[in-house]
């Protein structure tokens, strides 16, 4: 009785291992098959066609088509998690209202992640702010050039009055990383709404998790993030909930 026990015991182990095995081998062999097929694609042009009009979800979300200033567009490939594609700007048909775009030298083989920011401008006439609809936050559309230290710039951001409001803060670093847009270079931001952006470091709110003298800083000048000394001087561009 016990040998037949131990006999059984040992034919599922080995079934195991033989279904593990079976199991990694096929992993294996569609990663393969996924670089395979990636070394054999031909990259090709894709135009694309993006319709905000009606009353869809993604409107009620973004806000309506003749609210949006610039569309812009992130593509992950799924495949290996490669973001090929950062703020690709679409541009918009003012007949229509359909937002359009040309892509080269894309593998269409493959399923992508498609990220969306959609902006539209507030009393810009004014200089006074822009707001970023995805994130819902209201920007200080142009900083005012001055260097501060960490400290002056939190206490500059929650001090400040613009275009009527009071409630603004220093950003934290991932809001402030929102705003690179690869597709534009010194500075890396739309200068088209944050108008006399320097291609400098600008503080963020975010303390250095180990170096608690330190705090996070976002450069426009290739969109890096990098953390320094508080006491440092460096930009401040403020932000709010909005709009």
């Amino acid at each position: 009785m016990r040998t037949a026990t131990h006999h059984n015991i040992k034919t599922v182990l080995a079934s195991l291992l033989m279904a593990t095995l079976a199991l990694l081998l096929a992993g294996g062999c569609a990663v393969q098959e996924e670089q395979k097929s990636l070394a054999d694609s031909t990259p090709e042009t894709v135009d694309l066609l993006v319709s905000l009009g009606g009353e869809s979800r993604a409107e009620r979300f973004l806000g309506t088509f003749d609210e949006i200033s610039t569309l812009t567009l992130d593509l992950t490939r799924n495949f290996d998690g490669r973001e090929v594609v950062t703020g690709f700007a679409l541009a918009r048909d003012n007949v229509t209202g359909h937002w359009t775009g040309t892509l080269n030298n894309l593998i269409v083989s493959f399923d992508y992640t498609i990220t969306g920011h959609a902006y539209k401008c507030t009393n810009c006439d004014n200089g006074s702010v822009a707001v970023e609809n995805q994130h819902h936050l209201t920007w200080q559309q142009q900083d005012d050039g001055v260097g501060r230290n960490w400290s002056d710039a939190a206490a500059y951001c929650s001090s400040l009055s613009l275009a009527g409001y009071s409630d603004w803060w220093l950003p934290s670093k991932y809001q402030l990383v929102s705003l690179v847009d690869s597709s534009y270079s010194y500075p890396t931001i739309n200068t088209n709404y944050f108008l006399n952006t320097q291609s400098t470091y600008y503080w963020s709110s975010t303390d250095h998790y180990f170096e608690t003298p330190n705090a996070w800083a976002v450069g426009f000048d290739y969109g890096s993030t990098n953390d320094s000394s508080k006491t440092s001087n460096k930009l401040a561009r403020c932000v709010r909930t909005g709009p």
